[in-house]
Order: C-alpha cells, then sequence, then structure tokens
C-alpha cells in the first residue's frame, strides 16, 4: 500500500493522540466449580435446613442435558460407593452451611425536643444501637464419584444484618445459593477498553468500528495502515498507540479465534508487545495482562468442554478413568 494512507503528515509533532473512546466487549469465562462437566452429580448437603435448601434449589438448577443429579444424606455415599452405585463420571458434592449471629454497633442521630427562653426546637442527638447481624458460610467439597478423590474445596460467604433472624437467614441462603449458580456455570463477562486516538485518517473509522462491535473490520483497517509504507515514519507514541489499537482489535476479533484460538492470541499479543516496546506506557502493560488473562480463561473453557465431551461418552462398562477439568483444585 503507498504512503497516501498516512498522506503527507509523517513528522511525529504533526499527530495529535489521546485517549480515545471507550468501547464494550464480552469475555466467556469457564465455571468455577465445573460440575456441569459430570453426567452425574450426587449432591450430599448437611442436615440443616439452609443446607437441604441450597442443596434442593442447586439440584434443580444443574438437571438437564441427559445429567442425572442425585440428592442423597451425606452418611450414605461411602455405602453408595461399596454398592457400585457411583458410575465412572461422577462427583459427589458435600455441602455443608455454618451461622454465626453476632450484633454491630450502629451510630446515628435521634431527633431531641429542646425548650427554652426562645421558643422549643428540634435537634439531633448522637445516639448508639445494636443491630443483629448474620453470617452464613457455605463450604462446597467436591469429590471424584467411584474414588473419593477430593477435587476442589471452597467456601463463599453472605452476611444480613436486621431485627428478624428468620429473614436474614432467607435472605443469606438466597445470596449463597445465587452466587454458588454463578460458581457452577460458564457465562460471559462484559469489560470496557479505551482506545487510543490517533489524528490520522485510517484510525478514527476503526475506533468507529470498534465501538460498534465490528472488530474484524476494524482489525482489518488497522492492519493495512501498520503494513502502509509512510507508517514507520511516524512516531513511537503514535505508532505505538496504533499497535495498541490494533491488539485490542485483534483480541475480540471473533472470526480468527472460531478459526485458531491460539494463533488468535498470538497476533494480538504481539502488537500490544510492539506497542509496549515503542512506548512503556502503564495501559499498554495492563492490556497485555489481561490478554494472557483472557487467554487462560479461554483455553480452560475449552478444556472443560472437551472433558464434558470425554466423561459424557463413558458408558456402563468403560473404566473408571473420568476426566477432570482444568478448574478442580483451585481456590476463589
Amino acid at each position: 500500500m503507498r504512503a497516501t494512507v498516512i498522506g503527507a503528515l509523517v513528522l511525529a509533532g504533526a499527530f495529535a493522540g489521546c485517549v480515545g473512546p471507550t468501547v464494550v466487549a464480552t469475555v466467556p469465562t469457564p465455571a468455577l466449580v465445573p460440575l456441569r462437566t459430570f453426567p452425574v452429580i450426587v449432591l450430599a448437603p448437611g442436615p440443616r435446613s439452609a443446607e437441604r435448601r441450597i442443596g434442593e434449589a442447586l439440584a434443580r438448577h444443574l438437571r438437564g442435558d441427559g445429567r442425572e443429579v442425585r440428592l442423597v444424606d451425606q452418611a450414605s455415599i461411602e455405602a453408595m460407593r461399596q454398592r457400585g452405585e457411583l458410575p465412572p463420571a461422577s462427583v459427589v458434592v458435600g455441602l455443608e452451611v455454618e451461622e454465626l449471629r453476632a450484633s454491630r454497633t450502629r451510630l446515628g442521630n435521634r431527633p431531641e425536643t429542646v425548650c427554652g427562653p426562645a421558643g422549643c426546637y428540634t435537634r439531633g442527638r448522637p445516639d448508639s444501637y445494636q443491630v443483629p447481624t448474620l453470617r452464613m458460610r457455605a463450604r462446597l467439597t467436591v469429590f471424584e464419584g467411584p474414588t473419593g478423590r477430593p477435587l476442589q474445596r471452597l467456601g463463599v460467604e453472605a452476611q444480613e444484618e436486621g431485627r428478624s433472624y428468620a429473614r436474614m437467614r432467607d435472605r443469606a441462603v438466597q445470596q449463597l445459593l445465587g452466587r454458588l449458580r454463578t460458581m457452577v456455570d460458564p457465562h460471559v463477562e462484559r469489560v470496557s477498553v479505551r482506545l487510543r486516538s490517533v489524528d490520522l485518517p485510517a484510525v478514527e473509522p476503526a475506533l468507529e468500528e470498534m465501538r460498534r462491535g465490528r472488530w474484524h473490520r476494524a482489525r482489518r483497517r488497522l492492519e493495512a495502515l501498520v503494513r502502509s509504507e509512510g507508517f514507520g515514519r511516524l512516531g513511537a507514541r503514535e505508532r505505538a498507540r496504533v499497535w495498541y489499537d490494533l491488539g485490542v482489535a485483534r483480541r475480540f476479533d471473533p472470526e480468527t479465534f472460531a478459526r485458531d484460538p491460539e494463533r488468535h492470541f498470538r497476533a494480538a499479543e504481539t502488537a500490544l508487545r510492539r506497542a509496549l516496546r515503542l512506548d512503556p506506557d502503564p495501559a499498554y502493560d495492563r492490556a497485555l495482562a489481561d490478554l494472557l488473562a483472557h487467554r487462560e480463561r479461554a483455553r480452560l473453557l475449552r478444556a472443560q468442554q472437551q472433558a464434558a465431551e470425554h466423561n459424557f461418552r463413558l458408558g456402563p462398562a468403560a473404566p473408571p478413568m473420568p476426566l477432570p477439568p482444568p478448574g478442580y483444585g483451585q481456590q476463589p
């Protein structure tokens, strides 16, 4: 491509680069507790009311897609294992909940009427009062079904305050259940990314494409720019901004990700590292760290999908060798 892509403006001082618009993208995230990768899930909550409520609701949430979810007493797990009732591709999930009651001191103002020669008026009087609190913690332990080998342990907490412990307990159970549902499901996170503007005819249209979510089009525009004859005559900071924007476009381009995820992320990493070499801006360093975390999430998500495919193919006569998905053994 000829230098006319950039035009006659080739001096570094001729470009006014600045922080550009913020765009919103999505990042698929694997399940923190990948129970859905197993066709048989055995939930074993403790005997307390909160444990049973959470266990029953979680069982309803996990059922479907050809998956069997059993709800059993903890005391019966070992007998089931001895009788061979836990198939090769199964997990056992122990669930315990503990409650801690306490109270907290709160400060406030109490209205007080004061009367004097000039009349009466109301003022705020400092006052302290006690508020009952309830902290509820759920502990989840995941075991390999037929062997009992521990795969993962984690805990989540909820805290409520109010006047009625029964009402606080209901709200805390709902909080814990909401967090556990999020942990067992892969999901999509929305992320905001700040772009860099450069006063070049080819850059602003590319930024607009990214604002509209057309990542592949933005990528093609910026790649044409960095390949152009005049690009090398720009100042280092201006080239760094363009490489940074290209790195963002490459990171979220769904077309290249679908064809070859590893090559997709390497291309984005190359662009961001070039931006850093030209200008050690902390924003570029953070963008590179975010990219590497994104690549690891994508790798874990694909590995969980492969583990699910493997485990659901295991038949009754298959050897007891389910594939534990990546994510087990990690703590939140």
